[in-house]
This record gives C-alpha cells, sequence and structure tokens, in this order.
C-alpha cells in the first residue's frame, strides 16, 4: 500500500533566486493572503509550483508532504536519522529520510499499531505541533493561558494552541470559529510554517508583515490586510473593512455577525489644547464600559480604547496642535472574530499617520497615471492599485524568463491594462475591455 503513495513534492529548486516566485504561479494573486509565505518558500526551493504553473493553493497536503518542507524550512534535512521503525515506511521510499530525521528530532512520531501513515493528511494542530518542535519551542512546558473564551484547557493541544493564538501564528476562521482538526491545504501550511520560522524567540509575529497600502487621495495615510478594502471617505479619510461594498458608510454598519468596518480621518480640534489635556479629555467624554488599553509615544501621543460589549474601538492620534487623527471602528461585539479585529485594528492605527502626499484623485489623474507607468518596471502594481474596480478578465502564460501576464479591466477609465507580474510591470493599455493587444 506503501507504494502508492505519490509525492506532490518531490522535486525541489536547489537554487534560490531574488526574483518574485510567486508572481509566476497563475493561481496564487498578489492578492492573495498566502502571497508572502509560497513567495518566500519557493524562492528558497521548499516548495515549488507544478509544470502547469499552478501552484494548487488548497490541494490537501499528507504527512510525508508536511514532514519535507518543515525540515527544509528549519534546515535540518540532513540531520542525524534514525532507524525507520514503522512498518508503513522503507529505505526506499522518497520520504524515508525525512521521517527518519523526523522521528529523530522529536518531529512527528508514528501510531500504537506501528504505523506512521505517511499518506494522511495533515490536520491543523498536527502541523502547528511540528512547526514548533522544528523551530525549537517546548510545547509541554508552555503555560495555558485563556486567551479566548472557546479555547478550553485539557486537550493535549490546549496550551500549544493558545499560545499559537497569543503570538499570531493563526487567526480564527471566517465565522470567528477555532478549529484545531481542520485539515490543511497546502496553502495554508505554507503560511503557517512561516509564520512559525519567522516568530521572534520572545514575542508575536508581526501581522503587518503582507499588508498592503490604500491608494487614494486622502488626509491620511495607512496598510490594511491584502483581502480587506478600502475607500476614500471624502478628502478627509478612509472607509476600511473586512467585507466592505463602495458607496458604504460607517454610519450604515448592519453589524453582521462577522464582519467590521473602520473610518480613519483627520479632525481639527481646539489649538489651545495640548496634547494630554485632549486625550484626557476624549478618556471622560467616552465614559464607562470603555477599555484604554494603550497610551504611549508614537511620533506624538495616541490612544487606543475598546468597548467590545457594544463592538466599538476608538483612536485618537495626536499630530500637531490643532489637528487629530481619529479612528472609529464597529462590529459585532458577540461576534468571536472580534479577537481578530481587535488585533487588527491596534496593528493599523499603530501605522496611521498623516499623509504627505495625497494620491491620485481625478479620473484624469489616474489615467495619466497609467500612462506614465507603461513599461516602468516595479511600478505596475501600485498603479494598478489605484483601481478599486480592476478585474482580471485573461491570464496567459507566456515564455521562460517572463511569466504570466495578466489582463485587467478597469471600468472607472474604461481601460485595459496589459500587466507582467514577474517584472511588475504595465506593458500597454487599450481602451475597452479587451485583450488584443
Amino acid at each position: 500500500m506503501k507504494k502508492v503513495l505519490l509525492s506532490l513534492l518531490a522535486g525541489i529548486i536547489l537554487v534560490p533566486t531574488q526574483a518574485s516566485m510567486a508572481a509566476n504561479l497563475l493561481d496564487v494573486e498578489r492578492e492573495s493572503e498566502y502571497f508572502k509565505a509560497v513567495d518566500v518558500f519557493t524562492s528558497e526551493g521548499i516548495i515549488q509550483g507544478y509544470d502547469d504553473g499552478t501552484f494548487k493553493p488548497n490541494q490537501p497536503i499528507n504527512r510525508a508532504e508536511a514532514l519535507k518542507i518543515v525540515l527544509i524550512a528549519f534546515q535540518l534535512e540532513n540531520s542525524k536519522q534514525a532507524e525507520i521503525i514503522f512498518n508503513d515506511v522503507s529505505d526506499d521510499d522518497w520520504f524515508g529520510q525525512y521521517v527518519s530525521v523526523g522521528v529523530e528530532k522529536g518531529i512527528v512520531q508514528g501510531y500504537g499499531d506501528g504505523s506512521f501513515r505517511p499518506g494522511n493528511q495533515v490536520n491543523f494542530v498536527e502541523a502547528l505541533k511540528m512547526g514548533l518542535e522544528a523551530k525549537g519551542v517546548d510545547t509541554t512546558s508552555l503555560e495555558f493561558r485563556n486567551v479566548r473564551e472557546d479555547i478550553g484547557a485539557g486537550q493535549w493541544y490546549s496550551n500549544m494552541f493558545s499560545y499559537g493564538y497569543d503570538v499570531n501564528l493563526f487567526d480564527s476562521e471566517v465565522d470567528g470559529s477555532l478549529n484545531p482538526g481542520k485539515l490543511m491545504s497546502r496553502a495554508e501550511f505554507t503560511e503557517l510554517m512561516y509564520r512559525v520560522r519567522a516568530l521572534p524567540s520572545n514575542g508575536e509575529f508581526d501581522i503587518t508583515y503582507n499588508w498592503k497600502k490604500h491608494s487614494g487621495r486622502t488626509a491620511v495615510s495607512l496598510s490594511l490586510p491584502v483581502e480587506w478594502k478600502s475607500f476614500d471617505f471624502g478628502g478627509n479619510g478612509v472607509l476600511v473593512g473586512n467585507d466592505l461594498e463602495e458607496g458604504l458608510k460607517i454610519d450604515f454598519l448592519d453589524r453582521e455577525l462577522n464582519e467590521s468596518r473602520a473610518l480613519m480621518y483627520m479632525s481639527g480640534i481646539n489649538e489651545d489644547l495640548g496634547a494630554d489635556d485632549y486625550l484626557s479629555e476624549v478618556k471622560t467624554g467616552l465614559g464607562s464600559g470603555w477599555e484604554f488599553y494603550e497610551e504611549a509615544k508614537l511620533d506624538g501621543k495616541f490612544l487606543i480604547a475598546s468597548n467590545i460589549g457594544e463592538g466599538m474601538i476608538r483612536y485618537h492620534y495626536w499630530v500637531e496642535n490643532g489637528k487629530v487623527i481619529i479612528g472609529e471602528v464597529e462590529f459585532n461585539g458577540d461576534s468571536l472574530k472580534r479577537y481578530d479585529f481587535e488585533k487588527v485594528y491596534e496593528a493599523l492605527f499603530r501605522q496611521v499617520v498623516a499623509s504627505d502626499s495625497p494620491g491620485i484623485a481625478t479620473i484624469q489623474e489616474r489615467l495619466n497615471e497609467v500612462r506614465k507607468s507603461i513599461l516602468v518596471e516595479g511600478a505596475g502594481m501600485d498603479t494598478i492599485e489605484l483601481f478599486i474596480d480592476k478585474t482580471i478578465i485573461e491570464t496567459d502564460v507566456v515564455g521562460v524568463g517572463t511569466g504570466p501576464v495578466d489582463y485587467y479591466y478597469v471600468p472607472l477609465i474604461d481601460y485595459t491594462l496589459k500587466y507582467e507580474r514577474a517584472d511588475d510591470v504595465i506593458l500597454d493599455i487599450m481602451e475597452g475591455e479587451t485583450i488584443d493587444f
């Protein structure tokens, strides 16, 4: 039976490259939350795509494949090997040496019936344990912290699971739930191993590692998660959220179970008020039910306050005398997703600043910016991001050395942009929705 196991990752690219490898994969878009992790791991030769130019991010990953990735990612593949003791693994199997090293390092173990089950799909807590063991985190000594009301003690993985969530190794599901038994895909496993490897020895994983800049004309500048949306809210602010449609305003939030929205805007205040007096007035004005969980210097003074029962977070950033940036967040206080929202918005608020050079305002100015960017390497995606309504209408796989070409249609300007991923360049533009360049 073991002979029918097929390696999805049998070939490994051994020579790293400085180019963006994920940009050449047809099914891993730059807007994907997994793009950064896949890009780094493919560039380092830890994983690779398929001959048809895809990565197959949603394809299941089994124990043998997962172990190979772990050992190579943490540079353990050439470590001391142990005797193979499993009845379904032999020295002749492509994964035999990895299983041997994995057992010697305590990263994996077998089952009570003497099997390793290399073809079994890896679930989440198994993957998390493999990564933390390879990282050298002693999961047996981790102290259980009840960081969320739905993470219970008493399971073999409880300490490890609460620790992983607490240090941002993973997020909750779309509905806010946590699923330790979730079967892992190639993209999910790659993302988790990337985060574990990048985890500081005494700290948290930086969840802003793959965030994108908001492009538009506004008084504030910020970055946000790649899968979130943002819209200019007049010239003074930005509306952002995890589930937004253009035209909606913060006042119209329905508070659906797992959506959130925030409005960040520049506000004028009494110029006679100093930072300390202003923030003191904010505290007094908010009243009861609010928790003030951050007040420190950050190129000025800022304050973050939350009222989880009401599903609100407030942010006040002192810019200069007479000017502050205010952030107003609304979400459903009953949603388990609120734990993620708190993390994301605190990180988002920490990097919001006054904009020194607002983006492109009018349609004509945006079109002019596109024309200036034609054949300018490295400027393509930043230019495309000026348009919220962009849509890929076609993707061509071209010759070796160039990579996929996407055709973005932008209804706002009624033009199609021919974009090459490898060099991040707009090759040409054409009026209308077309691929006939």
